[in-house]
């Protein structure tokens, strides 16, 4: 009886996917993990009334970042296959971003949202997600095969995306800024949401994206802002305690630059020497 009903379903999803019709005017969510993108995908998809699909990549066996970066597999042929992810108003998939050519080839009529974070909240909330320290100058293979997902280790090595670090905190700045060198090449196609700004008035930003992506608010969101839809790292915890000064050094030294067009300001000279 289970053999014959897990059977079922995998027709049944085989039914639906052929039978569902991919949307051509999108609204796709790019940006780097822990950007609040769950957050935010989820509240417009409330505010909206918006059907929403998240992660398909990370779905997909083998994991979809493989079939993109390593094995060169075309988004259009993912697509095709995963149509009833993108059958939705709103497809957050943050690793698109890496293939930014393909996904307006494929979707020219979409509307695109990119979401940053300063990138020592946003490495130090991807490291309190798995659970490792910010302050070693390399991880052990032992900790790295305590990550949830094949696709944490592709982020955490970064080689499938052409990055390349000296050491997994200078790999996940340079993964930080490789994402908004992306964003810089297509930003006059994209919608820029700071996460600092969505968490300063979750409501007003919320709002305001809908508004500049066409959408209509029906639905007042302001009694769903507080919940908890990822889980909540350490933010009592200083960037110099987290990474120390060696390691806070090197993600200001990488990223500096981009850190200030998008607004971020490095720490007082005398931490970093």
């Amino acid at each position: 009886m289970i053999k014959t009903t897990h059977i079922g379903s995998k027709i049944l999803s085989g039914f639906t996917n052929r039978c569902a019709r991919v949307n051509h005017r999108p609204v796709i969510m790019m940006g780097n993990q822990k950007t609040g993108s769950t957050a935010i995908a989820c509240l417009l998809s409330k505010a909206t009334d918006s059907e929403i699909s998240q992660d398909f990549l990370y779905a997909l066996r083998p994991p979809g970042q493989h079939l993109l970066f390593e094995a060169g597999v075309p988004l259009k042929k993912l697509v095709q296959q995963n149509r009833v992810s993108f059958s939705k108003q709103i497809i957050k998939e943050l690793d698109l971003i890496f293939c930014m050519d393909q996904v307006i080839s494929c979707f020219p009529k979409g509307k695109f949202v990119f979401l940053v974070r300063d990138p020592r909240d946003n490495i130090g909330s991807i490291l309190n997600r798995l659970k490792l320290p910010g302050n070693l100058d390399a991880l052990s293979e032992k900790q790295l095969e305590t990550l949830p997902h094949p696709a944490w280790r592709y982020i955490m090595e970064g080689t499938i995306y052409g990055i390349e670090g000296n050491g997994y905190i200078e790999t996940l700045a340079k993964r930080w800024c490789c994402i908004i060198e992306k964003y810089e090449i297509y930003q006059s196609q994209m919608h820029l949401v700071r996460y600092e700004d969505f968490v300063a008035d979750k409501v007003s930003c919320i709002n305001q994206l809908a508004e500049q992506l066409g959408f209509s608010v029906v639905k007042d969101i302001s009694g769903l802002v507080d919940i908890q839809f990822q889980p909540r790292g350490n933010r009592d915890i200083s960037w110099e305690d987290f990474f120390g000064t060696k390691n806070l050094y090197a993600i200001e030294k990488i990223c500096g630059d981009k850190m200030k067009a998008l607004g971020y300001k490095s720490v007082n000279n005398d931490l970093l020497g």
